[in-house]
Parts: structure tokens; sequence; C-alpha cells
């Protein structure tokens, strides 16, 4: 991923799961996005020829890691299980 990536001055953050979070500039970032689900289906679909993998891409809040574009949301999860303490 990191290979293709350097085309698109973009960078693997981390892989999470059976996801992939990553930094790219805004006029390439659907194009990484589209990249990214191709790799990760045709990579399923070499170790598992029969399956037809679909990969879902999410950058509606491109400017927050958190899917859901609430970029408070680990803060205020962490205050709330401080104050449970």
């Amino acid at each position: 991923m990191d290979k293709l990536y350097q085309q698109y001055a973009a960078r693997l953050i981390i892989p999470v799961h059976d996801a992939f979070v990553f930094e790219a500039p805004i006029e390439h970032l659907l194009m990484v996005a589209q990249l990214t689900a191709r790799v990760m289906c045709e990579a399923v679909q070499e170790r598992f020829p029969q399956l037809r993998p679909q990969c879902e891409i999410n950058i509606d809040h491109s400017e927050c890691w958190n899917k859901d574009g609430m970029a408070l949301a680990l803060q205020e999860w962490c205050d709330q299980a401080l104050k449970a303490a």
C-alpha cells in the first residue's frame, strides 16, 4: 500500500481489522480510497478465488478519523471513563 500511495502523496496511518486509515491530499482522496478498496478486495480474492468481496468506502467525514465525523468522540469517551473511575 505504501508504494501505491506514494504517487498520490498519501500515506497509510494504520490498518484496523478490515479497514485502513490513510492520509491523502483532498484532491486525491477519492482515488486513494478506490485504490485501497480495490487492493483489499484483490487480496481476499487472490487467496479465495471463489469469493467476490466488496469493500465499502467511507470518506464522508474526511476531516476526522472517526467514521461518523465526530472529531471529539474520543475525548468525550475519555472524559466519561475518567468520571466513572
